[in-house]
């Protein structure tokens, strides 16, 4: 925080000084009003100097250092160009750490003692924010760069020699002594082209093509039912073939249906795009998905059919993982604390809080009576009493990195991401019914609506069917 107030330190001298050649101009100036002895060279710079347009230095302001350049202010472009490359490197070098140690954190074998896994989760929190404190530095170098540039501008341009005052005010006084001469005009004499009135066969029509109307509409109808010819083609098309996955940046789009699998239960449908940083835990209220984030602590609602946030709030403990929904309310583990929080949804209140069975619970789910904890380190899932967090039953789960589990009104279904597998399980005995290739990687997030699976990835939502 030290560094980021010096540096604006730095920004507000360059800011106050504008330019020390201002004076020099200045001086120029007046004395070339009492003496009128001006050098050719300088009536040359003061010329360049005049011709300087604020909104012009502004805009190429937004390369920081080019405004300052342009001005002839070259030191103050080479430190402005300077720090912004050092604060924007810097920041790819704290997202480089971010993303080793997060990848660390997350491959760590289960019964990997406690301190180790604060010790990489904190080391790739610090790194996150590092990162984004960098990149709002380099965002404030553009916007102050912008500013001094405009401000150079504009007094340069106010102090420009222009014309000489006294040659001005002489030559006044000459025409006042002389007599006025009688002033014929030849308006009537003058052409309509001289004059600034074009002709009548270059005059614009004030009615637009009505041809042109009629088309856009019936493209804009035609375009509609090519889209209701594509989508009909899709439901009768056969399935797509298996082919690799795509990037994580493309936020697997629904199209690849046969990506991940070869039978239909596990096809993925389709998909969402996720627009923060860490997103983990995943909810469904009948209406809306819900889903939080550890390193921006918040939680997020959001629009099943389109992605769109509707809503959001702070999360109630610093490192928000599990989410679930559930006697009209969401239910939400923090594993720095080891509780589970009840939140009224419509205000992000926390309604109460229980213990959970240990501090490393990443998946919830809510069987309409109690709550099903998922233990991602020991790899054993709790059913606990909602009202004091009282261990009703317990199984094995598939694998110890299960991060994310669902209920589908009979049985568990569980995401893990070691392997990146589906399973669905016996919630009495915890032996596997059915098992899939989950369609994420590192999946953090799992929840059935009544008729669809939707796991939560670091990029996107799927939608599957179970």
């Amino acid at each position: 925080m030290k560094k980021i107030i010096s540096l604006c330190l730095v920004f507000l001298l360059f800011i106050s000084f504008p330019g020390e050649s201002l004076a020099k101009y200045y001086n120029k100036k007046k004395n070339s009003l009492i003496s009128q002895e001006v050098s050719s060279k300088e009536k040359k710079e003061l010329v360049i100097h005049q011709q300087v347009s604020p909104f012009k230095v502004g805009l190429m302001s937004l390369i920081p250092g080019m405004g300052q350049f342009y001005n002839k202010k070259r030191a103050k472009g080479l430190v402005m160009a300077s720090l912004y490359v050092l604060s924007l490197t810097t920041a790819l070098i704290f997202h480089l750490k971010y993303d080793d140690s997060y990848k660390t954190y997350q491959g760590l074998p289960s019964g990997t003692d406690p301190e180790t896994f604060d010790k990489w989760f904190n080391q790739a929190n610090d790194n996150y924010k590092n990162r984004n404190s960098l990149f709002w530095v380099a965002l404030g170098i553009i916007g102050m760069s912008i500013l001094d540039a405009f401000l150079d501008a504009q007094n340069i341009s106010k102090l420009s020699l222009g014309k000489d005052e006294d040659q001005e005010k002489k030559s006044l006084a000459k025409e006042r002594m002389m007599p006025k001469k009688k002033v014929v005009s030849n308006y009537q004499e003058q052409p309509k082209e001289e004059i600034g009135i074009p002709s009548k066969d270059i005059l614009p029509s004030p009615y637009p093509d009505p041809y042109h109307q009629i088309w856009s509409a019936y493209s804009i109808l035609e375009k509609r039912q090519s889209y209701k010819d594509l989508d009909q083609l899709a439901k009768e098309a056969p399935p797509i073939p298996a082919k690799e996955k795509t990037t994580e940046e493309e936020g697997y789009p629904s199209y690849f249906q046969k990506e991940h699998f070869e039978y239909a239960s596990g096809t993925v449908i389709s998909s969402l795009k996720i627009l923060t940083s860490f997103p983990s835990g995943l909810a469904f209220d009948g209406n809306s998905l819900w889903y939080s984030d550890f390193i921006e602590k918040k939680i997020y609602q959001i629009d099943p059919l389109t992605g769109d946030q509707r809503y959001s709030f702070p999360a109630p403990g610093e490192d928000s993982a599990g989410l679930s929904f559930g006697e009209g309310y969401l239910w939400n583990s923090d594993k720095k604390e080891g509780k589970i929080y009840k939140i009224n949804p419509r205000t992000g209140m926390v309604v109460s809080e229980i213990p959970a069975p240990n501090r490393w619970i990443s998946g919830l789910a809510h069987d309409g009576e109690a709550l099903w904890c998922c233990d991602e380190v020991v790899g054993i899932i709790y059913r606990i009493d909602t009202k004091d967090g009282v261990i009703l039953h317990q199984i094995r789960a598939p694998e110890s990195e299960t991060y994310s589990i669902a209920w589908d009104g009979e049985c568990l279904w569980c995401l893990e991401y070691k392997n990146d597998f589906l399973y669905k399980i016996n919630p009495e005995d915890g032996s596997i019914l059915e098992s899939y290739p989950a369609p994420t990687s590192l999946g953090s997030g799992l929840v059935f609506d009544g008729f669809y699976l939707w796991c939560l990835d670091k990029k996107c939502i799927f939608k599957v069917i179970p």
